[in-house]
């Protein structure tokens, strides 16, 4: 509890800190902690915050999410600590450490929690999502409709859903029947919905799997855009087509009782910021940065493939079942799960009218 009793501390006298102008919007550290000064909000008491992420220094999310958020909390005259790599807190444990106070702010990945985070999970069974942003809408108004007692331990800041995935392959993949029988990459519920589609999931690291590729141990990768581009897997494969049944979901969680202890002023500010970022770059992060590997695969030696509207309701059907059954098991758990399975298949359909593919740019 040190950094209530700072915050309390600092409510109480009221310091006032001089604004430093220029340099990062965040410190960045691996171990060590040092400061910054803030920018604004002189009368509001100065805060330190630290927030952790297992991905590493230099990542995409830094200008989407980490920077604008920081850049934000300076109005609130809150200075964030930036811990990139798992130097602070590994992927799995940010939920726990971030709970536990060991780090105030975390990017933390639902699939790292399926069974703390039940609800939230069915965000990544099968469901057809037309952009980062509608899947990102929809997990925000999920859990704001239902206020999920699985995030009681928590404040979440926002939430952030990859949206359509792409399948990654040497020969091309234009319908369901090009899926059978192929040896594909694929982790988590992937690797379940990969058995259901004909395919034969492989499970292995994103470190392992260029050389799997370029040796022929696997035919294809199934996963978030961005990884074409970011593990050069387009050297390895041929082929892109858009996969609109791989979404992913995260939430930016902060500490609750350090939330609680901010003044009126600063938790205003703190949910304004939250509210803006992610809204302007946040929500459809996972597709602007997955643009690269399009880009990549633009090219006269690829292809970009993208499914017509039937083998799209040949895919949706043989999948439909995984969140069917899913729900049907939190039912038996006494969690509602089929009341929040329609609820999540009713906020998808409008905000995937809403939010077509290449929104994040607007």
């Amino acid at each position: 509890m040190k950094k209530i009793l700072v915050i309390a501390l600092a409510l109480v006298m009221l310091l006032a800190v001089t604004a430093c102008g220029g340099g990062s919007n965040t410190s960045e550290n691996t171990g060590n902690t040092g400061s910054t000064d803030s920018a604004g909000g002189d009368n509001l008491p100065p805060i330190t915050l630290k927030m952790a992420n297992y991905l590493p220094s230099g990542n995409p999310i830094e200008d989407y999410v980490v920077n604008p958020l920081a850049e934000g909390l300076k109005e609130a005259n809150i200075t964030l600590e930036y811990y990139p790599g798992a130097t602070l807190l590994e992927g799995n444990q940010i939920l726990d450490g971030v709970i536990q106070g060991t780090a105030d702010i975390g990017y933390a990945t639902i699939a790292y929690e399926t069974g703390r985070l039940p609800i939230s999970f069915m965000i990544e069974y099968p469901t057809p999502y037309a952009s980062a942003k509608a899947a990102s809408y929809t997990l925000k108004e999920l859990y704001e409709t239902l206020q999920m007692p699985e995030l009681d331990e928590i404040h979440v800041l926002f939430p952030i859903a990859s949206g359509p995935g792409a399948i990654l392959s040497k020969d091309p993949i234009r319908t369901l029947a090009d899926m059978k029988g192929l040896q594909i990459r694929a982790n988590a519920i992937q690797a379940e919905s990969m058995k259901v589609l004909g395919a034969v999931p492989a499970t292995l690291s994103m470190g392992e799997t260029y050389d799997a590729l370029r040796s022929g141990i696997v035919d294809a990768f199934v996963g978030l855009t961005g990884a074409g581009a970011e593990f050069k897997l387009q050297e390895v494969t041929t082929n892109f087509t858009y996969y609109p049944f791989c979404n992913v979901g995260f939430y930016i969680i902060m500490n609750k009782d350090v939330y609680n202890a901010l003044t009126d002023e600063q938790k205003r500010i703190v949910d304004e910021v939250s509210a803006r970022v992610f809204e302007e770059s946040a929500s459809g992060y996972c597709e602007l940065t997955g643009q690269a590997s399009i880009d990549a695969f633009s090219d006269s030696t690829h292809e970009v493939i993208t499914l017509s509207d039937e083998e799209i309701a040949k895919f949706a059907a043989a999948t439909s079942t995984m969140l069917d059954d899913y729900a049907k098991s939190l039912d038996e758990k006494g969690l509602n799960g089929t009341e929040a399975k329609e609820l999540l298949l009713e906020i998808a359909a409008r905000n995937n009218d809403k939010y077509p593919y290449g929104s994040a740019s607007n």
